[in-house]
This record gives C-alpha cells, structure tokens and sequence, in this order.
C-alpha cells in the first residue's frame, strides 16, 4: 500500500473522535475503503497490535505521532502523509494574558529565527508551511 488511493476493500483503523476519523469516513462514504474500525482513544497499542496483526489494513493519525509510533516497530511504515491540514490551536485558562502573551512572544521568535520552519518541516515534511 502506498496512500489512500490504495485503501479499496480495506479496512482503515482510528481513533474515536480524532481528527483523522471524519476523513476515513468520507473515503468510506466515496467507496473508497470497505469499513472503519474505530478504537477507542486508549486503545493505541490495540490499534497498532491490530494493524501488525491484520486486524485493521491500515491507521490514520496526525502524521508526527504516526511517525514517532512506528520507529520501533519495523513492520509499520507511514506510507502517506499531507492527505488533510490540521490547524491546531493552544489554550490557555481565561484571562491569563501573561501566558497567552508568552506563548505568542515564544512562537513569533521561533518563527523568525527559522526554528519553527525547521521543527515544520522535521515532524511534518518537506513542503508542509506553519498556517498564517
């Protein structure tokens, strides 16, 4: 398998209500896959025992865990990543400006300092951009 073009009569493994579920349900809904199997959220090591095992044919989680979870376990591969953009966001308590403003004051030397472009493009590859 080399991508979700790939997925025709398999079966996709996620996470309950992470953010690659609603995309293996739109493949599911276009033909695309046979079925989704939804793991509940501590059910990782479970999802990834299945998908050695064939109990799901392939998983779909932000690529940076993907990438981290498969380093020790030579059977797996990411095999495609970049399939959706995730804006993600920091939340800090209401009216906690100090940490708001430290946060934004971290990220804004980051970014102008290159790192944040490195850390992008480490965790999320070549071609991937922090969102503006």
């Amino acid at each position: 398998m080399h991508g979700i073009d790939d997925l025709a009569g398999l079966v996709i493994g996620v996470q309950k209500g992470n953010t690659s579920q609603p995309v293996a349900d739109k493949l599911l809904a276009e033909g695309r896959a046979a079925r989704v199997r939804v793991y509940a959220y501590d059910e990782i090591e479970t999802a990834l025992g299945d998908l050695s095992s064939g109990g799901c044919d392939a998983f779909m989680k932000l690529a940076p865990v993907t990438h981290w979870f498969v380093q020790d376990r030579p059977r797996l591969k990411v095999v495609q990543t970049g399939i959706t953009r995730e804006v993600l966001g920091v939340c800090v308590r209401k009216g906690d400006t100090v940490l708001r403003q430290a946060i934004d004051a971290a990220q804004a030397t980051l970014a102008r300092d290159g790192t944040l472009a490195a850390l992008i493009k480490q965790w999320l590859g070549e071609g991937a951009t922090a969102p503006t």
